[in-house]
């Protein structure tokens, strides 16, 4: 067993897949973190999964979505769901007995200076620290780090990778 700094452990040969992966920011930090397992991510969009691509080349990578998964019963050792919607129902699926869930869900403030920029009044998040249904939490982390984005570009690109986006 491999245990990391944040507690997650890991095996060789263990599967992993990523929902909602976009670009694979989050996943390849994982595949570059083990890498003796083997790290897959869905997402639905194929342009961002082109760019994911170019991270890292030992990702498994499929266009689909999250609520209809291209994946066998019981072949993942780990799902993780980074800010990304998800099927309880498919990840109870994919996950072999014993397998283990991974959800990020947004804190209060997530993206607050950002909310700045687009909403005349910007919202807190609700924050959602329940276990999904048939899950149990078997342990929360708060990661409260302040990020900052210089110019224009960096700033759309952060905002086309939210659902701000699209609403």
């Amino acid at each position: 067993l491999i245990v990391s700094k944040i507690g997650c452990i890991a095996f060789p040969g263990m599967k992993l897949a990523d929902l909602g992966c976009g670009e694979c920011y989050y996943t390849s930090i994982i595949a570059r973190s083990f890498p003796e397992i083997s790290v897959g991510g869905i997402d639905i969009s194929k342009e961002a999964l082109v760019a994911g691509s170019k991270r890292d080349k030992n990702i498994s990578l499929a266009v689909a979505s999250t609520f209809a998964l291209p994946i066998s019963d019981g072949f993942c050792d780990a799902v993780v769901s980074v800010f990304a919607p998800y099927s309880t129902d498919e990840v109870f699926r994919v996950l072999r007995k014993g397998g283990h869930f991974v959800r990020v869900y947004p804190l209060a403030k997530h993206l607050m200076g950002l909310k700045t920029l687009i909403y005349e009044k910007p919202y807190l998040n609700e924050v959602d620290r329940s276990a999904p249904d048939g899950f149990e939490i078997k342990e929360h982390v708060e990661i409260k780090e302040k990020i900052t984005v210089y110019g224009n570009e960096d700033i759309m690109n952060l905002f086309r990778m939210t659902p701000y986006y699209y609403k």
